[in-house]
């Protein structure tokens, strides 16, 4: 079933914090809605990549398919690993939670790789390693590519 959202004032004393017509919580119905359709229902008929695939068509206005964003958000992955020392470098001192903040914010987009999927791509990457650090491990395990997409 797809919902058809519309932005609505919404927040404190109707002053909204943030619009988006990606996603609409309906505290009412305990339903949340993302890309037009309820979470649950979005769940059982597809993945991470097709959810991503229906928020960044949204948000861009330009269709992507699930394929091309699985290959994006490898692309991000491989990348962010490439750089992590560097990324790990401002981390030092710093808690897993502030450690990832300043991480993603040292991430870039380059060479034609989306802003979205450098962040979203990093995102485990930056995060697992940041984990392993804490708990005292070594060197984080290199990307292996499953196969080519």
């Amino acid at each position: 079933m797809n919902i058809q959202l519309s932005k609505t004032p919404i927040g404190l004393d109707g002053i909204p914090a943030a619009e988006t017509v990606l996603s609409h919580v309906d505290g009412e119905r305990g339903e949340l809605i993302i890309a037009g359709e309820r979470v649950g229902d979005l769940a059982r008929k597809t993945g991470f990549e097709g959810v991503t695939s229906r928020l960044w068509s949204g948000g861009t206005g330009q269709p992507i398919g699930e394929a091309a964003v699985r290959a994006a958000l490898g692309a991000g992955r491989e990348r962010a690993f490439a750089r992590l020392p560097e990324l790990l470098g401002i981390t030092h001192g710093l808690s897993i939670v502030d450690g990832f903040r300043a991480a993603i914010a040292g991430l870039r987009a380059e060479a034609g790789l989306a802003h979205e999927a450098t962040i979203v791509g990093a995102f485990p990457v930056i995060a697992g390693a940041l984990v392993q650090r804490a708990k005292g491990k070594g060197d984080p395990i290199a990307h292996r590519s499953r196969s080519p997409v």
